[in-house]
């Protein structure tokens, strides 16, 4: 495990460090709060902090309190306390500690906690696993993997609100496969599932890495475009839809050829200030305006429209 050992006394510092490392564990050492509440809460967290109450500025519960409150990592932390604090190990633990140890600290004590704060980090590190599947899941489409529309008006707006923060364009791009409903009436609704994956791989390759996309329902896509204006948007656009229908997809009930019509919306910047789902909707009603001369057409929503859609 990665160690922190916070303790202001050198001595007791240095026999601590000499145990945990020949015990097999990489440790680093400070001698007061400050220097140890940084290296808490900075990129690369510890599994396990060894935490003297008595550190100057900054002392172990308050550390325990603040990285509580300021990381996620789930680290293990040990308060070492005064032999004659009686109500320490409580303070200790009431301000976020894991566990609480008399000093002088007593080796095979020690090395008792270290296997069982190496058992809860285990724990903790399949409950944030399993957190973190599910999390996905309720944020995932089930028939392409890619973003639902939840996650895609919640991408939306935080892009909205970083477009107007730095003055950046966002594009938005609504896709939709034309004729759907024949893919599924004439080969079933395995084949069209099938034929939504294939379309939504084409378009995830032929975008940037930091583009978003997600089925948007149905047989719509959506795919938020950060840093483009109009004309890139439109480009970007023209290029997903090529990447559909420049070959067949084939299935295992036939090889068909899909086609889009996509609706594009692009908003300039920090002046533009409409709400991010008056920007999808305006995508949309230039998707409207796409279908009606047939099918695998584009169109481009009117220059500032969606700043006139009420919401």
């Amino acid at each position: 495990m990665r160690v922190l050992i916070a303790e202001a006394d050198t001595v007791a510092r240095r026999v601590l460090e000499t145990a945990l490392t020949q015990w097999g564990h990489e440790v680093t050492g400070c001698a007061d709060g400050v220097a140890a509440l940084q290296l808490l809460i900075g990129a690369a967290p510890f599994d396990y902090a060894l935490l003297d109450w008595s550190l100057a500025e900054c002392d172990g519960p308050k550390i325990c309190r603040t990285v509580r409150k300021q990381s996620a990592a789930p680290t293990y932390l040990l308060v070492l306390c005064k032999p004659d604090a009686d109500q320490a190990p409580l303070a200790a633990l009431e301000a976020g500690a894991d566990d609480a140890l008399p000093k002088p600290v007593d080796a095979n004590q020690l090395q008792l906690r270290l296997h069982a704060g190496q058992s809860v980090l285990e724990l903790r590190k399949e409950l944030a696993a399993a957190q973190e599947t599910i999390r996905v899941k309720t944020l995932q489409d089930p028939v392409t993997g890619l973003w639902n529309r939840e996650a895609l008006l919640d991408n939306m707006a935080r892009e909205s609100e970083r477009a107007r923060r730095d003055g950046a364009p966002l594009g938005c791009v609504v896709l939709d496969v034309d004729d759907f409903r024949l893919v599924n009436d004439t080969l079933g609704r395995l084949a069209g599932d099938g034929a939504l994956r294939q379309v939504g791989q084409r378009l995830h390759r032929s975008l940037r890495s930091y583009d978003i996309l997600g089925r948007y329902g149905g047989d719509q896509f959506l795919a938020i475009l950060p840093g483009c204006d109009e004309a890139a948007s439109r480009a970007l656009a023209e290029r997903l839809r090529t990447s559909v229908c420049a070959q067949p997809i084939a299935l295992n009930e036939g090889t068909i050829r899909i086609t889009l019509s996509v609706g594009v919306a692009a908003a300039g910047g920090m002046q533009e200030r409409g709400t991010a789902d008056a920007l999808a909707r305006a995508a949309e009603a230039a998707l409207y305006k796409a279908k009606q001369p047939g099918q695998h057409s584009l169109a481009m929503a009117t220059k500032g429209a969606w700043l006139n859609i009420s919401t």
